[in-house]
């Protein structure tokens, strides 16, 4: 099931929604990693891998890992076995040269080769899976003599993929991994139950280098308007069903926080076993606790968002995730413990309920601070709810002053 992440700011433009789509891990599939560093390419590139099983044509692979700064999403149009070759390199030098020669049964997918045009020296190896093999050795004059080398290396059936570019450098050993989809596309309809519609503009490439999904606004949406999202395959048609969507209402997009600044701030960014859904339950429960701390002092829910509201909440989920997953251990540094993020939002809710600080909007002004409270009161005096009786009676007592000097005369 797919669900929509909801964006962090409230715009001023009321009918402007802000929706985020993550990837789900039942959309990633087979995983392996790059044989060889790659550069950055306009035109299409053999790119070897350390196992290719499980890749076709016209699969969609990514790049690094989702949600950092040089991912990409890429598809494959050619899927093999290929010679991937280095630059060769020259040098010379003057020696007593000698020739060596080693031959053997059968060659094998590598081959490396060292030659020269003068009578001079010559090396050349070719490997083979037999263990025959002759060498001979000859002595030549001293000659003064210049070589080149070069080398190639064959990658097996399979490991080699083609792409069409590649927008960035990537370094050996990087992961890449298959995904089903590489789009997304946005639904909107009045109510949760409804016939969802594709919003003009909503067929949107997947932003696998953004840490919060896909982003996507509708500028004809508003707050009471529900969303869905799908993936979609452009090259089979594929799509998944509006049905297994989860449907978000758009007033929904209106939370202090997005959910990778909480991933951020708890230092789960790249914490993949710990669902999207996991880190929503916590912020939600955040919201919930700033809301109600702050009732006493504003009027809730807050028409704008303050900073620092993102930051308590940042600050609340964060830490109840960190207390979840690690407890209340001592050694973990300060930045990242549960138990100090909660301490600083407490702090913080405390200084907003005192008054010492206030809260601003987007445009620098002071949020008003509710100047009417609601009580409720009876004049009606009911002996039976209200009389609790006395613990004493002023009847039963004689009280007379006591000379002030001698003391005497007091009596109680």
């Amino acid at each position: 099931m797919t669900k929509l992440n909801q964006g962090s700011i409230k715009s001023k433009d009321t009918n402007l929604q802000i929706l985020n789509a993550p990837i789900e891990s039942n959309c990633l599939l087979e995983l392996t990693y790059l044989n060889g560093n790659v550069s950055a390419s306009a035109t299409p590139l053999d790119i070897a891998v350390d196992n290719g099983q499980g890749l076709a044509t016209n699969d969609y692979i990514i790049f690094e890992r989702r949600g950092t700064e040089k991912a990409e999403l890429k598809k494959i149009t050619k899927v093999g076995s290929s010679s991937i070759s280095s630059s060769s390199s020259s040098s010379s030098f003057s020696s007593s040269s000698s020739s060596f020669s080693s031959s053997s049964s059968s060659s094998s997918s590598s081959s490396f080769s060292s030659s020269s045009s003068s009578s001079s020296s010559a090396l050349s190896y070719s490997s083979s899976s037999s263990s025959s093999s002759s060498f001979s050795s000859s002595s030549s004059s001293s000659s003064s003599k210049s070589s080149s080398s070069s080398s190639s290396y064959s990658s097996g059936a399979g490991n080699v993929i083609t792409v069409p570019t590649l927008s960035f450098d990537h370094k050996d050993g990087i992961q890449v991994q298959k995904i089903l989809y590489n789009q997304r596309k946005f639904y909107s309809c009045a109510t949760e139950a409804g016939n969802y519609t594709l919003i003009s503009g909503g067929t949107k490439d997947i932003e696998v280098d953004r840490p919060d999904g896909t982003f996507f606004e509708h500028a004809d949406g508003t707050s009471s308007t529900w969303y869905k999202a799908t993936y979609c395959n452009e090259t089979t048609k594929e799509e998944t069903d509006t049905a297994d969507a989860i449907a978000t209402q758009g007033s929904e997009s209106n939370h202090y926080t997005s959910l990778y600044a909480i991933r951020r701030q708890s230092g789960f960014e790249e914490a993949f076993g710990i669902s999207n859904e996991t880190v929503a339950d916590y912020r939600d429960e955040a919201e919930n606790e700033f809301e109600s701390r702050i009732a006493t002092t504003y009027s809730t829910p807050l028409s704008q968002k303050p900073k620092v509201g993102r930051q308590i909440v940042n600050l609340l989920a964060a830490g109840n995730l960190l207390i979840k997953e690690y407890g209340m251990e001592a050694d973990i540094e300060i930045s990242k413990s549960g138990a100090r993020m909660l301490e600083r939002a407490n702090e913080l809710l405390g200084k907003i309920v005192d008054g010492t600080l206030k809260l601003i909007d987007e445009d620098g002004s002071l949020i008003g601070t509710q100047d009417t409270m609601n009580v409720s009161g009876s004049n009606t005096y009911d002996p039976s709810k209200y009389d609790k009786g006395s613990l004493f009676s002023l009847e039963d007592e004689k009280f007379r002053a006591a000379n002030p000097e001698t003391g005497a005369g007091a009596t109680h």
